[in-house]
């Protein structure tokens, strides 16, 4: 029974928010980010089983880059907002490189140091032994981390810069789909799923992480209206705006971020 409460109230929070992004509602900022919260917060619950069910078809590797790709979705999306605006306004530039490096710097300052510390108030270790089957992810983070110092010695990122990344990441996966397999411990949700058999665990294996994935804002949502065109070229279709938003732009910034804008600019 308790399972079931976990993933009803878990899939609740997360549809309240699609409902509302739906509907076209429009309540105050306040409701709408406490809404937004509340959704994050069931689908980081929903994600978690996702992954440890999807350790059972792939390897543990491969599944946690999976988690890590959607979870980070709308973070791409409000990036390539930023820089496709940024390369006909400057003043967006600073705006569309402290989206990218925020998180990071946000990951291995506060998130890894979090961990750790945590370990060690609950056991008083003062470290952490990674299994071997991380190696992985160690060896291509630190491969990407190590190349990461050139580019503020070069004073600019370019394609040849996305290129070389692009490629890490895709070695990166090509190992981790090549590790070795595993049966994960499963607990909780994720056990009472996997004793379902077969269908429906991957069924809802996908339902997991589908619905994380459709709390994000559509793209047409979150990109300039003159984005589409050229990606409608490639082939790619996108559905029709919603014309009671209005644009972003530098104009409605907080004054905090006009001043953190000035002060990249300036270092530039």
């Amino acid at each position: 029974m308790s399972n079931w409460l976990w993933i009803g109230s878990s899939t609740l929070l997360c549809l309240q928010w699609i409902t509302i992004h739906l509907s076209g509602i429009h309540p105050p900022p306040e409701l709408q980010a406490l809404s937004a919260g509340l959704a994050i917060f069931g689908a980081a619950f929903l994600l978690s089983w996702a992954a440890e069910l999807a350790q059972l078809e792939i390897p543990q590797s491969l599944a946690i880059a999976l988690l890590a790709l959607i979870a980070v979705l709308p973070e791409y999306a409000v990036d390539m907002y930023f820089a496709w605006v940024a390369g006909k306004d400057p003043k967006y530039t600073a705006f569309a490189m402290a989206n990218m490096t925020g998180a990071n710097r946000l990951l291995i300052g506060v998130g890894w140091a979090a961990v750790v510390i945590t370990v060690w108030l609950k056991s008083g270790r003062r470290g952490i032994a990674l299994e071997p089957e991380h190696k992985i992810e160690i060896f291509y983070l630190g491969l990407a981390t190590i190349y990461s110092f050139i580019i503020p010695f070069k004073g600019r990122l370019d394609l040849m810069d996305a290129a070389v990344l692009v490629t890490i990441f895709a070695f990166y996966m090509r190992a981790a789909a090549k590790a070795s397999h595993v049966e994960p411990e499963l607990e909780g949700p994720a056990e009472m799923v996997e004793s379902w058999g077969q269908g429906p665990r991957r069924f809802f294996t996908v339902a997991f992480f589908s619905t994380r994935d459709s709390l994000s804002s559509s793209p047409q949502s979150l990109l300039p209206k003159d984005f589409w065109p050229p990606v409608a070229r490639l082939g790619l279709k996108s559905s029709s705006w919603s014309s009671g938003s209005r644009p972003w732009h530098p104009s409605r910034r907080s004054s905090l971020s006009r001043s953190y804008s000035r002060c990249a600019c300036s270092r530039e």
